[in-house]
């Protein structure tokens, strides 16, 4: 797709030289830089104040270690800590532009660029020598997530702050290009192993466009060769290619909305950079493709802070509302700009010391809320009125290449809304999942996916589905004569299909396909349904083949709220400001239990709280074939 119309000699013909690449500003640029609204001056500014003099953490060879000894990745909270710092002062570095921060910034550069290595420690089995030595080589650098970011942001330092830290020591930046170079721009060049790539057959995943746009942002900023620029650019498309080739057509992202950021929003700082770079030669935003890619966030969007969230995702993600509103606001879609309008992060500071720091991204934060702050200036009714407008959402949502189904009852956040997955339990970040549905009512989450804990060795490793989170029990799917479903792309949903009408929408899916024959389960056909209208509601019905008569049928349910069982043939969930929801169901097929899981990770907490539910329904009726339908709905239950 990118290097369809371009080969490397053409592209030299339309990429622009370094000396005209000019994406931002520089602090030299103080015209600009005063443009930066008030609050969001402030904001920065009091958070960069706290850096001054800032003694940066140490990384020790024990630290790094660890990861290979115990698993802990306590490592990469100081990694990154030391690169959201050093972003944070040159941001305003650039903002105040009066040299307060600057000392502090060389110190920064030094530290990075003395690291033995800008790879995470979980990453070292990109390493020729693997993981086996623990530590890392310093004569073998890595390009992963975080090799790249550092080199796109000591790259980007030394774009917007050049002569300032000149004024220092013409050496700071020349340390720049000289690690740069040996740790991100010669190895790309050289290699050809880095399975994210796409050129080693391996299927590249989220990593491909987070890593190929750090790189690119490197090159672009830094290398003054314009053949070899030319020639890096090009080799970054071709690799992005093997990324798109994968991608599904629908735009879904198996790895879920949490990872969209990395996927599709990367894909778009590398579309943004190549677009700017060729000074608009290269757009791909009218293609089918890009646009869905994008639209898939929205799609998404449940209410307010939550977001479906299969696979290693969170329900609450931490997404870039500007961002989204910068690549809704490229293909044209509302919907994407009133997600971004209404994450109101588009004119706010979204500085967090813990986060992962993308400087191209703030600096094209900073610039959008300039601009939109001169809008608002001009029309302030008008802004305010988007501001603080209610979403408008689509009724039926299906992306039937991920198989995702997703279905409200009103096109605002009142009333119920149901997604569901199809699939197969070996999409990238898999959980055992195939099947799992979530509910809410009035934006509020009540069937849920509990999503992922803080990472670990196991994460990653051959014990990954020894985590509960991970497990098809721990999610809203059957637990069947005490097997779970195994993971794996062989262990999927068969014979999917979905419809829908004004009235409802409805998904039916044969699970018995995710489950190992041990189960003796021949077939298993879910069928999840809502009913629009006066009395609405979501119907569970599912009909059973066993190979012979079942020991254990047990239907999992888990939740956030708090439950009462008193109520014969009814679960209640209890929800905020008076709200419930009601599962009825057959007194006579089903017994019913809980129970209460204390929450300690701290990324599940963040989300839930302190305590999830998990109800279990077991099957009374022993028989090979077998059927029921379970009723959802809010308030009392009605006939």
């Amino acid at each position: 797709m990118l290097t369809e119309r371009y080969t490397p000699e053409e592209l030299f013909s339309v990429l622009l030289p370094g000396q005209r690449f000019r994406p931002f500003p520089t602090a030299e640029d103080r015209s600009a830089w005063e443009t930066i609204p008030e609050r969001l001056r402030t904001s920065w500014l009091r958070e960069g104040e706290a850096f001054l003099g800032y003694r940066w953490p140490s990384l020790l060879a024990s630290d790094f270690l660890a990861f290979a000894r115990t698993g802990s990745r306590h490592y990469d909270s100081l990694h990154l800590m030391r690169r959201s710092v050093l972003g944070c002062l040159v941001m305003c570095e650039c903002i105040e532009g009066k040299g307060r921060f600057l000392n502090d910034i060389a110190n920064g550069v030094f530290v990075l660029c003395e690291e033995t290595s800008w790879c995470l420690p979980a990453h070292m089995s990109l390493s020729r020598d693997g993981e086996g030595l623990g530590l890392a080589d310093s004569d073998d650098p890595v390009v992963d997530l975080f090799a790249a970011d550092t080199g796109a942001l000591l790259a980007g330092t030394a774009y917007l702050l050049h002569d300032r830290l000149d004024g220092i020591s013409p050496l700071v930046c020349r340390r720049i290009r000289q690690e740069v170079e040996k740790r991100v721009l010669g190895p790309y060049e050289s290699r050809n192993d880095f399975w994210w790539m796409g050129f080693s057959g391996h299927e590249p995943n989220n990593w491909n466009p987070w890593c190929n746009s750090n790189v690119l942002a490197a090159v672009l900023l830094l290398e003054e060769d314009q053949e070899r620029r030319a020639r890096l650019t090009h080799r970054i498309m071709s690799s992005l290619d093997r990324y798109l080739d994968v991608q599904y057509a629908d735009g879904g992202c198996d790895e879920g909305a949490t990872y969209w950021n990395v996927a599709a929003g990367s894909l778009f700082d590398c579309l943004e950079l190549l677009y700017m770079a060729t000074d608009g030669a290269i757009g791909l935003y009218d293609r089918p493709l890009i646009r869905r890619l994008g639209q898939y966030i929205s799609k998404m969007s449940i209410h307010g802070a939550y977001y479906v969230n299969f696979a290693d995702g969170s329900a609450m993600p931490q997404l870039d509302y500007a961002l989204i509103y910068r690549y809704g606001r490229r293909i044209g879609d509302p919907s994407m700009t009133a997600l971004g309008l209404g994450g109101k992060r588009a004119s706010d500071s979204v500085y967090d010391s813990g986060r992962i720091f993308f400087l191209f991204r703030e600096l094209a934060g900073i610039e959008l809320a300039a601009e939109l702050e001169r809008e608002r200036d001009r029309d302030r009714g008008l802004a305010e009125q988007e501001l603080e407008a209610e979403p408008s959402y689509e009724l039926n949502g299906w992306l039937d290449q991920i198989q995702v189904m997703t279905a409200r009852e009103r096109s605002d956040r009142l009333g119920l809304y149901v997604a569901v997955k199809g699939g197969h339990n070996g999409e990238s970040h898999n959980h055992n999942d195939v099947g799992q549905f979530v509910v809410y009512a009035d934006g509020e989450p009540f069937l849920i996916d509990a999503g992922v804990e803080n990472y670990s060795a196991q994460t990653f490793g051959p014990g990954r589905y020894d985590i509960w989170t991970m497990q098809s029990g721990y999610h809203n799917l059957p637990t069947v004569n005490g097997y779970d479903q195994k993971a794996g792309k062989a262990f999927r949903a068969r014979e999917v299909s979905y419809e829908a009408t004004e009235s409802g929408a409805r998904i039916s899916l044969d699970l018995a396909g995710a489950y190992p024959p041990e189960a003796g389960l021949r077939e298993w056909r879910r069928t999840v349904a809502l009913h629009r209208g006066s009395n609405a509601f979501v119907e569970l019905t599912e009909q059973c083949l066993f190979a012979g008569t079942p020991e254990s049928i047990v239907l999992n349910w888990m939740t956030c709220r708090p439950t009462d069982l008193s109520m014969d043939g009814v679960v209640r969930l209890l929800g905020k400001e008076g709200r419930e929801l009601r599962l009825e169901y057959d007194v006579m097929l089903f017994t019913v239990s809980e129970e209460r899981m204390d929450i300690r990770d701290s990324r599940l907490r963040a989300v839930w709280g302190d305590r999830l539910f998990r109800i279990r329904m077991e099957l009374s009726r022993r028989s090979p074939r077998v059927e029921w339908t379970i009723k959802i709905r809010q308030g009392a239950a009605g006939p």
